[in-house]
């Protein structure tokens, strides 16, 4: 079962970026031709980049067993979810309706849950 764990968040971590790169940049700004993606890993979780590194994160903090490191997740956490309602009101700004129907067919995190 960790394997495959391991395996799906590799999947998600290693195969979002390429998607996505041809029209983001890290700078929350839109570039030229910038569209809203909804296929491969955008199609089961909207931010499978933050999904991947969160759960690796705090795959890690459980094996290690630490209180520190189960702060240091939910740290992160909290930095990511800040930066995730950013983005979104950007991304609702900028595809407006289409944004809408994407917020309310795919969750943001996990699937089917958050």
């Amino acid at each position: 079962m960790t394997t495959d764990i391991y395996c799906n968040i590799k999947h998600i971590t290693v195969f979002a970026p390429p998607v996505r790169a041809s029209c983001v940049s890290w700078s929350l700004t839109f570039v030229d031709g910038h569209r809203l993606i909804r296929t491969g890993p955008y199609a089961i979780v909207r931010h499978p980049i933050y999904a991947g590194i969160g759960a690796a994160i705090l795959g890690t903090a459980v094996a290690v067993g630490e209180v520190r490191a189960l702060l240091a997740f939910l740290l992160i956490a909290a930095a990511y979810l800040h930066r995730i309602r950013i983005e979104e009101r950007l991304l609702a700004r900028e595809f407006g309706a289409e944004h809408d129907r994407y917020r309310r067919d795919v969750k943001a995190l996990v699937p089917f849950l958050l």
